[in-house]
Parts: structure tokens; C-alpha cells; sequence
């Protein structure tokens, strides 16, 4: 397994792998304002080579951190390998990406720049007044 601890007030991020397959930790595919872990698995030997990334913006990060460093991540990620997948709680409402401060339209625009997708369409969160999609 592959674990981030956080510094203060507990919490983190961990990846398990299966021990059939072979994987490393990527180390330089890191952020200073996110928490993340990225890994290369391969099935076996020499072959093609798949990217994960866990991810998880704490709810105070700025804007400004949040775009930047997410655009970095995604870059350094994609020029690994044309096959990664990115995994995670980004606390940004993609149902409403224009809510301000519009980190879901930050989101949705670089997911159109790196022809990424989310593959999770229907609210994550709801409460009786709202409905989000993080």
C-alpha cells in the first residue's frame, strides 16, 4: 500500500494495490496544495503502464492553490503515460460549476483540455434543500 499522511488533525490518503500487480510510487507528481498520491501500475513486466492518482483539496485551499496546482498535476500525470485515472474528493460542485467560486467550471474545463471524463453523473450529496455532485 501507498499512504500520505497529513501533517496535522490526522487524515490522509492511502492506495492499495493487489500484490499481483507491480507498482511504484510516482514521486515527482506531487502538489503542495493538494493532498495526492500518484502510482504506475503494470500487469507484469514491460508492459503498458497505467497511472492512479488519489486526490483530496481540503475545503480551505484557495482558488488560486486549487487551480493551479491541479492544472500542474494533471500535466505532470499526463506526460507519464496517455492512461491514468484520477480518483478523489475535490470538494467542487460540478452540478453547479458556475456557483461561485466556480472551482466545478474549473474542474469541467480542464477535464475538456485533457479529454478526461467523469464517470459519476448523479448527486453525491444530498440534503433536503440541496443536491451536489463532488
Amino acid at each position: 500500500f501507498y499512504r500520505q499522511d497529513r501533517t496535522k488533525f490526522g487524515g490522509g490518503l492511502i492506495i492499495y494495490a493487489r500484490s499481483d500487480l507491480l507498482t511504484k510510487r510516482v514521486k515527482n507528481a506531487k502538489t503542495t496544495g493538494l493532498e495526492s498520491i500518484t502510482i504506475e501500475v503494470r500487469t507484469k513486466r514491460n508492459s503498458p503502464r497505467f497511472i492512479l492518482t488519489g486526490l483530496y483539496r481540503l475545503p480551505r485551499i484557495t482558488k488560486e492553490i486549487w487551480t493551479s496546482e491541479l492544472e500542474r498535476l494533471i500535466e505532470s500525470i499526463s506526460r507519464l503515460s496517455d492512461d491514468y485515472t484520477l480518483l478523489g474528493d475535490l470538494n467542487c460542485n460540478i452540478l453547479e460549476p458556475d456557483k461561485e467560486p466556480k472551482l466545478g467550471r474549473h474542474l469541467l474545463n480542464l477535464c475538456e483540455v485533457y479529454n478526461l471524463q467523469c464517470l459519476i453523473n448523479k448527486p453525491t450529496r444530498i440534503t433536503p434543500s440541496s443536491e451536489t455532485l463532488m
